[in-house]
């Protein structure tokens, strides 16, 4: 197929554009959106745009392909709101499912085969491999992508198509000039660094108090949180942090047994006084903290949070955690509070 070439009337081809621009425009907005699920579901609805873009220049290749897309989107949207109801495994038969069909659409040609197996691959390492956790690893994956979709516009003189693979080839490059340039750390750490995390904790719970929030209070954290109380822990090396420029940007405590608030568990640790002052760095100590204790032979990863506080539950379920419960919170100081119990399969 020759390349830049128009196939359709000009009207069709204008129209094309036009669903490809809003794509990119829905594309910019999904990422403003903090609730995963409903992300995953904006994401559909671009792919929706990109099919009849894509449809209108005969494109059929990446018909099929965008349709996978779809597909997985609307999959793990559901997946990731109704974990309870669903299982993983019927999710990715249905993912698998419209792999085929996207295969049976583009397979006769050389370039179909091409452009698919980079799709599938991407799929088989997220979810398979569980390398969704690994930011790397997607975008890795992205830029690959962006590569065969490039060249398929191309050949269908998609510029709509050309400007998006552009803008996220872009937005890769920029993610990785700042990750080599402000390179964090996790680490065990010491008692220098327990002072910083101190500092986190006061600044939150200040925080905390002037916004009239139920949460932690600074005199309580000075008292019961001192240095000389978490020597211990310290001297144990189940104080974990993330460093960024040498600096404790996140920071938490690491139990093996919480029976006052869990009761009797096996295969768990528990997460305790999780902290950050760095926007990702919290989420990112939580992933290095699943991967070290998985090859420890740990299962589960626990944590029990504010149950009227909904953004941070809501921050946990994006990360992965499920809700197990709420149950009276362990501190008689404010009578009524409930607390939400968290748990993470490793």
């Amino acid at each position: 197929m020759e390349f830049f070439q128009i196939h359709v009337p000009i009207w069709q081809f204008a129209l094309s554009q036009v669903f490809g621009a809003v794509y990119i425009a829905v594309g910019f907005f999904a990422l403003q959106i903090k609730d995963k699920s409903k992300t995953l579901k904006w994401y559909a609805v671009g792919n929706i745009l990109s099919i009849i873009s894509n449809a209108l220049l005969l494109n059929f290749i990446l018909v099929g392909t965008k349709s996978v897309s779809f597909f997985k989107n609307i999959s793990f949207s559901h997946l990731q709101s109704n974990r309870e109801k669903i299982g993983k495994i019927f999710a990715v038969m249905i993912l698998l499912f419209f792999i085929v069909l996207a295969f049976a659409v583009s397979i006769f040609t050389w370039n179909g085969i091409w452009f698919n197996w980079v799709l599938v691959s991407m799929l088989a390492f997220s979810y398979f491999g569980e390398w969704h956790r690994n930011v790397h690893i997607l975008r890795l994956g992205s830029f690959l992508y962006m590569v065969t979709v490039f060249v398929n516009a191309l050949m269908f003189a998609n510029v709509a198509d050309m400007v998006k693979c552009v803008i996220t080839t872009i937005a890769i490059i920029t993610f990785y000039v700042r990750f080599f340039k402000n390179r964090e750390r996790f680490c065990v750490g010491t008692e220098d660094d327990y002072d910083n995390y101190l500092e986190i904790m006061i600044d939150k719970a200040r925080f905390f108090e002037e916004n009239n929030i139920v949460q932690w209070n600074v005199e309580s954290i000075k008292e019961q949180r001192s240095k000389d109380k978490a020597m211990p822990i310290i001297n144990d090396g189940r104080f974990y942090v993330i460093k960024h420029n040498g600096k404790v940007v996140a920071g938490c405590i690491v139990s093996h047994s919480n029976e006052e608030v869990w009761g009797k568990t096996q295969d768990s640790i528990f997460l305790k006084q999780i902290t950050s002052s760095k926007k990702g760095a919290g989420k990112r100590l939580i992933y290095e903290l699943a991967k070290l204790y998985k090859t420890k032979g740990t299962k589960h990863i626990k944590i029990d949070c504010q149950n009227h506080i909904e953004g941070l539950k809501q921050y946990y379920k994006n990360i992965g955690f499920d809700e197990v419960r709420v149950q009276p919170h362990r501190s008689k100081r404010i009578p009524g509070r409930m607390s939400c119990l968290m748990n993470l399969d490793l």
